[in-house]
């Protein structure tokens, strides 16, 4: 009972500071910087991990490219993918991490 409370908890708060963040604008950097990171938290399915990408359909999905200023938001049926490179939570459902590179849409 415990566990799925928590998890409950855990996942209202995630629900909760998506908006927060896709509403926000914010001004595109004139400088691009070498180290390019993205991070990534939302809802997704069915995580495929290969020798050199991870990939995962969403359902509903926040991204923010940290060196280049880029946001957005990707929505059940579109999938992304990454190099095997991250660090954070990545589960069955809930990814909550820092991926290295670009998203590839």
């Amino acid at each position: 009972m415990k566990k799925q409370l928590i998890g409950f908890l855990v996942c209202m708060m995630m629900l909760a500071t998506i908006p927060l963040a896709a509403g926000v604008n914010e001004e595109t950097c004139e400088e691009e910087t070498s180290v390019i990171k993205t991070f990534v938290r939302g809802i997704i399915l069915r995580p495929r991990f290969t020798a050199r990408s991870i990939s995962f359909g969403t359902v509903f999905a926040h991204y923010r490219v940290i060196g280049k200023g880029v946001s957005g938001t990707v929505r059940f049926p579109q999938r992304l993918s990454f190099d095997t490179d991250y660090k954070g939570i990545l589960t069955g459902h809930i990814v909550f991490a820092v991926f290295d590179g670009e998203p590839d849409l």
